[in-house]
């Protein structure tokens, strides 16, 4: 980020004097003289202008990669032109694997796939290709399907996972994209507070390294499971496989956090099983924290409202009835900073995935995510904060044809569009204002049936626009 650079005004004080005489007499006094020199106005500051933003021209987008025998695929996708005119021709992208990096080409507003077994995968891209760049990995084979996002390391994380099904296992995956090793602290909060027998310390991450380690099975006996990643010496991409078994498989998931702890967090796209939607509430601050959850279906009146508190330090599940619509969004609101991530089965025996819809995070800019290789089509969900407010939506299929429209957003209320299979969704925020709504959007990834494999793929803010310089003219 480039940083502003401003002149320092210069500005002339008074420098003037004053000459006094004073006599002092018995208790009284009387000032014989004074005289002030003139006061000279100060210069005006030099004017400064504003340049334009002009689009990053370079980013770099984590992906954790397979575990074991089980292979991901890479969905990595640019923004089209249609998007924003602004945007100038593909390029070639600097893909980094186990030390070993590789060319891509892609061209603009085109996506493409890439499966490997191990990561984890640093995408680069420099100059023209920068701008409005996105990444997703998914992963499917017997009946469970699971998806994340690719995004940037962070110093924490919370993410809400786990149920007491039997052969329930959680995983912890750390990638560390830096140049130099970091320690990391992983620790596990319930319903009931924290669980020390699960807590992991100092865990060393070596340089564009990766390391996965298991949550003890009886921290799964506990309600309402929150794992907390930590580090003080770097940052890390976090996320947990959720998983049923080791072999035949009955759910899996990838859970992470992309929206940090804040007042308000917002789930697009839940699927809603029994009319019932299931969220799980943390309070990661120093203080309890009273939460309003709302869950509405697409009409107006098909709204499910609870209030809860969340004690400090533990966490919370709390289910919400009487949904009619197959589709939710959960909003969660707060005086205090909070944790959210809704839960949902695929509501069918015969396939038995399931998926979490965590938090959505805000969108500033810009923001994109590429179902290309899931194999499955998706219902796209934008949540509206506050006032109505409208988005450009682009979708582009593989080959870069895309289609372009304006999407109106309700105040405090969602609007879906249908994404078809291979497909590449894109939000902008149409005014680009600071003080816009906010709006919060995911795809759900679910063919018609309710046998299907499911998963949620938040859309994460795409690499956009660097911050605007001021340049003081002279």
């Amino acid at each position: 980020m480039s940083r502003s650079r401003t002149s320092r005004p210069r500005t002339w004080g008074a420098q003037g004097w004053i000459r006094a005489g004073v006599l002092a007499a018995g208790t009284g006094a009387v000032v014989l003289a004074a005289q002030a020199a003139p006061v000279h106005p100060p210069k005006a500051a030099a004017p400064t202008a504003r340049a334009a933003a002009m689009p990053v021209d370079a980013a770099s987008l984590v992906c954790p990669g397979g575990e074991g025998k089980d292979a991901a695929t890479l969905a990595l996708a640019s923004a089209p032109m249609q998007l924003s005119s602004m945007l100038g021709g593909g390029g070639q992208l600097q893909v980094n694997e186990a030390g070993h990096s590789s060319a891509v080409t892609l061209a603009r507003g085109h996506s493409m796939t890439r499966t490997w077994k191990n990561g984890p995968l640093d995408v680069v891209a420099r100059g023209a290709s920068a701008p409005g760049i996105t990444a997703t990995q998914f992963h499917e084979a017997n009946g469970a399907m699971s998806a994340q996002a690719c995004t940037q390391a962070t110093a924490e994380a919370w993410i809400p996972v786990g149920d007491k099904q039997p052969g329930r296992l959680l995983t912890v995956t750390l990638v560390n994209p830096g140049a130099r090793a970091v320690s990391v602290d992983v620790d596990v909060r319930a319903a009931d507070g924290a669980l020390d027998s699960a807590a992991i310390a100092d865990k060393a991450v070596p340089a564009h390294g990766r390391v996965s380690v298991n949550i003890p099975a009886d921290a799964l006996a506990h309600a309402a499971v929150v794992v907390h990643v930590r580090s003080e010496d770097g940052a890390v991409v976090a996320s947990v496989r959720d998983r049923v078994g080791e072999t035949e498989r009955k759910g899996d998931d990838v859970a992470a956090q992309y929206a940090p702890p804040a007042p308000v967090q917002e789930m697009p796209g839940v699927p809603v099983v029994d009319r019932s939607v299931r969220v799980r509430l943390a309070a990661p601050g120093s203080r309890a924290a009273v939460v309003r959850l709302q869950a509405s279906g697409k009409d107006a009146g098909d709204v499910s409202e609870r209030v809860v508190t969340v004690p400090v330090g533990r966490s919370l599940d709390v289910t919400l009835d009487g949904i009619d619509d197959d589709v939710a969004a959960v909003r969660a609101s707060s005086q205090e900073n909070i944790i959210a991530s809704a839960f949902a089965s695929s509501a069918s025996k015969k396939s038995r995935d399931f998926t979490w819809v965590p938090a959505a995070p805000a969108l500033d800019a810009a923001a994109g995510a590429s179902l290309d290789g899931a194999r499955h089509a998706g219902r796209l969900v934008v949540m509206g904060e506050g006032r109505a407010t409208s988005v450009t939506l682009v979708v582009s299929d593989p080959s870069g044809k895309a289609t372009r429209r304006r999407l109106d957003v309700p105040a405090n209320g969602w609007a879906s569009v249908d994404v078809p299979k291979n497909a590449t969704v894109w939000l902008l925020r149409d005014d680009g204002s600071a003080d816009a709504a906010p709006v919060h959007a995911a795809v759900l990834v679910r063919d018609v049936g309710a046998d299907q494999p499911v998963t949620s793929v938040p859309l994460v803010p795409t690499p956009w626009l660097r911050a605007p310089v001021e340049v003081t003219q002279r």
